[in-house]
């Protein structure tokens, strides 16, 4: 854990003297150059970086004015050097083209005082140039922090937690959008509410390598989040802990809702969704199309009961024209044929959540003396899926 007084040091060391001190400097808010400067200056340099962005960038017109807005330069001079530094250590066009999208203002640094640093450290960690150019496309915005105020610490208190769960090195580029996360306010409390949960290293890890954004959340509202998780029974030692956690921190109130109506339309009470989500936090998260075509095919094609759904709410997260349509065609044909008993509608959950191998080989294949016509049928409708893309 590190000192009070070296985390208060943290907060000092902002790299852009124009951020609040509260805010994270990732943020875009800037001040006025000078109240005196005039407006047609102002402009003459916001010309500038729009040309300058179209014409040696490759921007579009409305990206390039959507960017020239954090941007103000006249002279060619400090892009320049910083689109050449990028282009001495691997960047493509594209590449450079994606970074300033991103982060406009990258293009105003000083390279070799801080880019320059940035990349060495991670080099010296033992990333390749390829993994380090990575980190910097996913998160360009961590080139405005401290490297010994804010990276360096927040990236060993990361490393820790990777280290603890025996998890190597090259796994952990995946985490490094978290060094957005401010540590004094975000990263260490709400990694405290996790393991106070009793989510074990793994599924920290887990969380950081796949949601690295959910740890950059308020800590009221992660540690609340946490609580309602628990609350729904969820075991944190399990995956699904961390993806119903996730689903609950990025979802909006009214997408909720919508999602909630959209099930209780097919009859679905809202202790069952609760139960469902429980089960398969994904069940949340598909579209409203999806949500309705699942149910439509199963209900009043297939004619079976929304609770069919319910038991196995991970259905909903299967193509429906390239999965769940043509293997149900076997399904049917199985049961015309006798070869497995009506009333077995787990089954075809079954048949529907198998990998396609295991699909062929245990209910197309394997009736293949039997019910020969199973193979065409099946080739014919992954044939006319195919042609129909």
């Amino acid at each position: 854990m590190f000192s009070s007084s070296y985390i208060a040091s943290i907060r000092r060391n902002f790299y852009i003297r124009v951020f609040s001190p509260t805010e994270n400097p990732c943020r875009f808010r800037f001040t006025p150059f000078s109240s005196s400067s005039s407006t047609s200056k102002t402009e003459n340099r916001n010309s500038f970086a729009v040309n300058y962005l179209i014409n040696t960038l490759g921007f579009s017109p409305e990206k390039a004015f959507s960017a020239s807005k954090y941007l103000k330069f006249d002279s060619p001079e400090k892009p320049d050097a910083v689109v050449a530094f990028l282009n001495n250590h691997g960047f493509t066009g594209d590449q450079i083209g994606s970074l300033i999208r991103k982060f406009p203002t990258i293009i105003l640094r000083n390279p070799n005082n801080s880019l320059l640093p940035k990349i060495q450290f991670f080099q010296c960690l033992g990333f390749s140039d390829s993994q380090v150019k990575n980190i910097l496309l996913l998160s360009p915005c961590i080139t405005c922090r401290s490297l010994d105020g804010h990276i360096k610490p927040t990236f060993s208190y990361i490393k820790s937690l990777f280290d603890a769960n025996g998890t190597c090195l090259s796994q952990l580029k995946l985490a490094t959008e978290a060094l957005r996360c401010d540590l004094e306010s975000r990263l260490l409390p709400n990694i405290e509410a996790l393991k106070g949960a009793g989510a074990p290293s793994s599924r920290i890890v887990y969380l950081l390598q796949h949601f690295p954004r959910v740890i950059n959340q308020d800590s009221g509202k992660f540690r609340k989040t946490v609580e309602d998780v628990k609350k729904l029974g969820l075991d944190p030692s399990r995956v699904s802990f961390v993806i119903a956690l996730h689903v609950l921190m990025v979802m909006s109130k009214s997408g909720w809702e919508k999602r909630v109506e959209a099930y209780k339309k097919w009859g679905f009470s809202e202790n069952e969704i609760t139960v469902a989500f429980g089960k398969f936090p994904n069940f949340m998260t598909r579209s409203l199309d999806k949500i309705t075509g699942v149910m439509d095919f199963f209900v009043n094609e297939m004619g079976l009961d929304y609770s069919f759904v319910l038991r196995a709410p991970g259905l909903v997260s299967y193509s429906l024209e390239k999965r769940i349509k043509p293997r149900s065609l076997v399904y049917k044909k199985l049961l015309e044929s006798g070869l497995i008993s009506k009333g077995k509608s787990s089954r075809l959950a079954s048949m529907c959540k198998c990998a396609e191998k295991d699909f062929l080989k245990r209910y197309v294949l394997y009736y293949d003396e039997i019910a020969p016509e199973l193979v065409d049928m099946y080739r014919k409708e992954l044939l006319a899926i195919s042609k129909s893309n």
